[in-house]
């Protein structure tokens, strides 16, 4: 096992996307790392425990559930997932991206660094992956939980 890969845990936000998830959490609890999952729904969103019982591989997965949320905050989902972590590192990811069985070779992690993801099609957006030390990411205090919205809104520079 990489020493990356050793030290991490993967933390996703997952708001009523549960039959993309199926797929990706296949992916992911091959890597045999903790994996924190925080369902952030309200009462007419379908909750992720459907398809966590029914991953084969997912002992390693913990949800977070939020109850009552009517408005999706994507940066207090993440600080919810981060501030549990107990790894050194902190693999962030959108419940679509799938990640390489090399993952954690190819992307070494030097100390106070970050690999971040680029959006396909659109390379000044960053997009669905940051891979830190969890003391950087939880200096900072996390992320910014007035930062209110999903995605790009604006034109690129």
């Amino acid at each position: 096992m990489e020493k990356n890969q050793h030290n991490t845990t993967i933390v996703t936000r997952i708001r009523n996307r549960n039959s993309i998830f199926a797929d990706t959490l296949a992916n992911w609890v091959q890597f045999d790392i903790p994996i924190i999952v925080v369902d952030y729904r309200d009462d007419s969103c379908e909750s992720v425990y459907d398809v966590v019982t029914t991953t084969p591989g997912a002992e390693n997965v913990t949800v977070i559930e939020t109850k009552y949320e009517y408005v999706f905050l994507p940066s207090h989902a993440w600080n919810l997932g981060i501030f549990q972590v107990k790894t050194e590192r902190v693999l962030l990811l959108d419940v679509d991206v799938t990640i390489t069985s090399d993952f954690f070779e190819v992307n070494t992690l030097p100390d106070n660094a970050a690999v971040v993801g680029i959006h396909p099609y659109n390379t000044w957006h960053l997009s669905g992956l940051c891979f830190t030390q969890t003391a950087l990411i939880r200096g900072v205090g996390g992320f910014n939980e007035n930062m209110t919205y999903m995605g790009f809104h604006g034109k690129a520079l």
